[in-house]
C-alpha cells in the first residue's frame, strides 16, 4: 500500500511539473510574440513605416508585376518581406505564438504576400534562391490562407 501510495505522490509531482513546464513556455512564447508585434505597431523604425507606406500602396491599389521597382520601393519591400518571413519561420518552429500572429498580423500578412507574389517569384528566379520567403508563403498558404483574419 506504501509503493502505491508514493506513486501516486510521485505521479501528481510529475505531472504537477510539466503543467508548469508548459505554461512557463506557453508564456514566453506570448513574450517573444508580443515583442515581434510591437515592431510593427511602434511609433518609429523602419519595420513600422514599410508597414505604413505598404498600407499607402493597398490604398492606390499598386500592383507588382516583377522585381523591378526603384530604390525606394526595394527597401519598404525587402523590410517588410524579411520582417514577415522571420515572424513566419518563428511561428512555424513555435517560437511565437502561431495564433496570435494570425489574429494580429494575418491580414496583413496574407495580402502583403498576394500583392507580392510575382515579385517574389521574380526575386527566386534572378537570385537563384528557389528558398526565398519559403517560410512566408507556407505560414500564408497553410496557416492564414481561407481564414477571416
Amino acid at each position: 500500500m506504501d509503493q502505491i501510495i508514493t506513486s501516486i505522490s510521485i505521479l501528481v509531482v510529475l505531472i504537477t511539473f510539466g503543467i508548469g513546464y508548459w505554461e512557463r513556455r506557453s508564456s514566453d512564447r506570448r513574450k517573444r510574440t508580443f515583442w515581434f508585434l510591437r515592431a510593427v505597431i511602434e511609433d518609429e523604425g523602419s519595420i513600422h513605416e514599410a508597414n505604413l507606406e505598404f498600407a499607402s500602396w493597398i490604398r492606390k491599389a499598386r500592383i507588382f508585376e516583377s522585381d523591378d521597382v526603384d530604390p525606394e520601393e526595394y527597401e519598404v519591400i525587402v523590410t517588410l518581406l524579411d520582417f514577415y518571413d522571420l515572424i513566419s519561420d518563428a511561428a512555424l518552429r513555435g517560437v511565437v505564438d502561431k495564433e496570435m500572429i494570425v489574429s494580429q498580423l494575418g491580414g496583413r500578412m496574407h495580402s502583403a504576400f498576394k500583392m507580392l507574389k510575382k515579385y517574389i517569384d521574380a526575386r527566386r528566379v534572378q537570385l537563384g534562391r528557389p528558398g526565398l520567403y519559403i517560410p512566408f508563403e507556407k505560414f500564408v498558404n497553410n496557416h492564414i490562407k481561407g481564414r477571416d483574419v
